[in-house]
């Protein structure tokens, strides 16, 4: 399991919370995407570029992919609490 590079494209305070939009690319099913600058993520939905849901599991501040996909690039928007 390896912790994949991503980025931040958007992020916003709605006065509970943070919600923000990540691009990542993830290598292999099980892949992780760390977000430091958060204390909990609360929910994620994702997907593929091309519009596909997947499936993740979030423990604190880690998101683990778990679809089986193989190099491709997805979207994240989490909603959580940041530090």
């Amino acid at each position: 399991m390896a912790d994949q590079p991503k980025q931040t494209v958007y992020s916003e305070y709605d006065g509970t919370g943070y919600t923000s939009v990540v691009t990542a690319k993830i290598a292999a099913q099980n892949d992780t995407v760390t977000m430091p600058d958060y204390t909990t993520i609360s929910t994620v939905q994702g997907m593929t570029k091309t519009g596909i849901a997947i499936t993740t599991t979030v423990n604190a501040n880690i998101v683990t992919v778990t679809s089986a996909l193989s190099n491709v690039n997805i979207i994240l928007l989490l909603w959580g609490q940041r530090a």
